[in-house]
């Protein structure tokens, strides 16, 4: 039995789509655009045998659209992470075994 971690793309666009749209700027030689509007959420999902469960979801997105650091998946990580801690006491030793392992401290 183990706990998967993965974050995925959800949406993604030349526009903006909300205030909490993740971006990314680059030069798209051809059309000239510099930034691209972008939804992803990180999963966990338990392994038992050969069923893999869905356990919870964090959507990776900005508080608002003028933020210096934009949210990433450590940072769901943590919040997914202290999630499941609460709902799900007997998975946090398998977080914390995984966690440490990955050489991060998941709960303090």
């Amino acid at each position: 039995m183990g706990i998967i971690f993965d974050g995925t793309g959800l949406f993604k666009s030349d526009e903006k789509h909300c205030e909490h749209c993740l971006r990314i700027e680059y030069t798209n030689e051809r059309t000239g655009e510099t930034k691209q509007y972008m939804h992803h959420v990180l999963e966990a999902k338990l392994l038992v045998g050969d069923m893999v469960l869905s356990i919870g979801s964090e959507f990776i997105e900005n508080e608002s659209e003028d933020v210096t650091n934009q949210d990433c998946e450590l940072k769901a990580y943590y919040r997914l992470a202290e999630r499941i801690k609460q709902t799900c006491p007997k998975l946090a030793s398998l977080l914390f075994r995984a966690a440490t392992k990955w050489k991060i401290i998941a709960f303090k």
